[in-house]
């Protein structure tokens, strides 16, 4: 797709506060070792309206021990998965989003696997943007945070058309890329930027996404209910 909007964002710093993002497929983390390169972390806890990342539990009470501020994400279905069976999957894992230290529940909105899924999203754009809006509220009236949407440009524009409403929510902007990401016209800033998928760092094997923060410390700590 060719971006028709300019961005609106500057260069982050070079001291811009550096965070990532983990699955079960990250195995094992050294979280001494890692805390001292990153800032923050968000977690799969969810997928659907069954699926449990195996490992959250797990990461997600070693980042509490470590006093690493985290977050919790679910990534969405959009195929036979009501709003309310994957609301009850994401918060069934027992976070409890009041915590100090605990970032807003996060929606994972982009392309599905397998591909083949992904015809349904455009020929039922309505429906799906409907299953977000409820995701989005029912999170929200559960837990009294108001969730962030992660998306990209390019999937939030080919396969849902670009739908206003949702600039209130908090943006993780996912573009793996140097110069600052083009947003989706809801948006004029984003809150996380996921600039790579391919971070090295101590305390982890192999590869990992990166995210860089869009403010400073202070920000961030009160993002996470830390102040």
């Amino acid at each position: 797709m060719t971006d028709t909007i300019q961005s609106t964002q500057q260069q982050p710093a070079s001291t811009a506060l550096k965070g990532i993002d983990i699955s079960h497929y990250n195995g094992k983390i050294t979280w001494p070792t890692l805390s001292n390169e990153i800032s923050f972390v968000y977690c799969k806890a969810s997928q659907g309206i069954t699926f449990k990342d195996p490992m959250f539990k797990e990461y997600f009470g070693q980042l509490t021990n470590a006093g690493i501020i985290r977050g919790a994400y679910h990534f969405l279905t959009f195929q036979n998965a009501p709003a309310d069976q994957q609301i009850a999957n994401f918060l069934g894992n027992g976070i409890n989003f009041s915590t100090p230290g605990t970032l807003p529940p996060v929606l994972d909105i982009e392309w599905q696997v397998p591909d083949s899924l992904n015809a349904y999203i455009i020929a039922n754009r309505t429906i799906c943007i409907q299953l977000i809006k409820d995701w989005l509220n029912g999170v929200e009236a559960k837990t009294g945070r108001t969730p962030m949407i992660y998306t990209n440009t390019n999937f939030w524009h080919d396969y849902l058309g670009n739908p206003s409403g949702f600039g209130n929510y908090p943006l993780w902007i996912a573009s793996y890329q140097t110069k600052p990401p083009v947003l989706p016209p809801d948006w004029t800033a984003y809150t996380f930027w996921q600039n790579s998928d391919k971070g090295t760092f101590n305390g982890i094997t192999g590869p990992v996404d990166t995210n860089l923060f869009n403010g400073n410390l202070a920000d961030l700590k009160k993002l996470g209910l830390s102040l």
